[in-house]
Formats: structure tokens, C-alpha cells, sequence
């Protein structure tokens, strides 16, 4: 209930270091950690939709934790190894297939989130930066997104580490 926007963004940044072991105890505010994202004269929004979204995961609610860290933007880090960031991105690119394959199968367009999108393309630049090509293939087949595909092959690894 502070009114000073600095001592918020503290409790944010104190908050979303402890969550994963007192995600219970963080839960008990939540109205108040999504009041903060709501307020959109809050600087730390994201942050604190960031910490909305680890508490709804560690509540079950993937949709409304998924939801969150779309609104997170870049501090929802696809480079961490956690079993948060794990789950979600396998969401979020479970869910962008599915509107991709729509698409495709209809051939109506389909409206996709760009923030969905953004998180996919981060994963995809990871998978190639990581000289994970096989997953970065199967975002891009799974997707039906043939530029995707063209960039692994571009990559110039291709053929070194997937046809031997």
C-alpha cells in the first residue's frame, strides 16, 4: 500500500527474488502486485506483471501466468533455466503453433499476439545461437513458418551437425 513508486519497484524487484521458495506468501498479493501492472503511470509494470506471472505459475494457472509474462516483455528471459521459463515457453510455442497451424490448414488469416510472436522469435534466435538446430527446426516446421526454416538453413551448421 506504499505510495512511493521507488519503494514499489524495491518491494517488485525483493519480491520477484524470493518467489520461487515464498510464492505462497507473495500470493497473498496479488490484487496488489496486478493493481501495480494496471497502473499505467508505474514505471515497473513489467516487473511487476513478471511477478504476477511467476505467482499465478506456481499457483497452477499457466493461462494467467502465460498471459503475464506476454505483458512482461523482456524481462521474461527465455535464456533462464528454470522450470518456470521452461513451462511457459513450451506454452507459448504450443500456443503459437496452433494459431500458425489454423492458419494454415483455413487459409483465413489468423490474428496472432506479437507479443507470442516476439517470445517465439526469441526462443528460435536462442536455438540457433545455442547451435541447437534440431529444435530450432521443429519451431519451424511445427509452425508452418518456412523462413524460419530457410534461416537454419542459412545458419551454415546445417549440414555439418544434422547430416552427419
Amino acid at each position: 500500500d506504499e505510495k512511493d513508486d521507488r519503494l514499489r519497484a524495491y518491494a517488485l524487484k525483493q519480491l520477484d527474488k524470493v518467489v520461487p521458495d515464498l510464492w505462497f506468501e507473495v500470493s497473498a498479493a496479488i490484487t496488489t502486485i496486478e493493481a501495480l501492472y494496471e497502473d499505467e503511470n508505474f514505471a515497473e509494470r513489467n516487473l511487476a506483471a513478471l511477478l504476477a506471472s511467476k505467482v499465478f505459475y506456481h499457483l497452477g494457472e499457466l493461462q494467467e501466468s502465460l498471459n503475464y509474462a506476454l505483458c512482461a516483455g523482456p524481462l521474461f528471459d527465455v535464456t533462464e533455466q528454470s522450470d518456470y521459463v521452461q513451462t511457459l515457453v513450451g506454452k507459448c510455442i504450443d500456443e503459437y503453433m496452433k494459431l500458425r497451424e489454423k492458419g494454415e490448414i483455413s487459409g483465413e488469416e489468423v490474428q496472432i499476439d506479437s507479443r507470442l510472436e516476439a517470445i517465439v522469435q526469441r526462443m528460435f534466435k536462442r536455438c540457433l545461437e545455442d547451435g541447437q538446430l534440431e529444435q530450432a527446426i521443429g519451431i519451424a516446421l511445427d509452425s508452418c513458418h518456412l523462413d524460419l526454416l530457410r534461416t537454419v538453413a542459412e545458419h551454415g551448421q546445417l549440414d555439418k551437425k544434422l547430416l552427419d
